[in-house]
């Protein structure tokens, strides 16, 4: 489902049962909407490393590697971490 908001009061209204910032530790540290869950796909040190082999290596090498700690994470998270009430 995608939805759209035009301000942040619509945003902050949303009327969902949580919003998940998916961004790493830092990231999220740095700013977040209040109230966020945080479930970072990519740690810090999982991002930097992405992000070293994105400049040194190959961006297609990244993506791939990137592209499967976001999964294993994501599932660590549907697992464990994320659960109902």
């Amino acid at each position: 489902m995608t939805a759209r908001f035009d301000t942040l009061g619509d945003f902050l209204d949303h009327g969902f049962d949580a919003v998940i910032d998916v961004r790493s530790p830092s990231e999220y540290a740095e700013d977040h909407i209040p109230g966020a869950i945080s479930l970072p796909v990519l740690d810090d040190a999982e991002r930097a490393r992405v992000g070293t082999i994105y400049t040194q290596q190959s961006p297609f090498l990244a993506r791939k590697v990137g592209a499967a700690l976001v999964f294993r994470n994501a599932a660590a998270h549907v697992e464990g971490a994320a659960h109902g009430p």
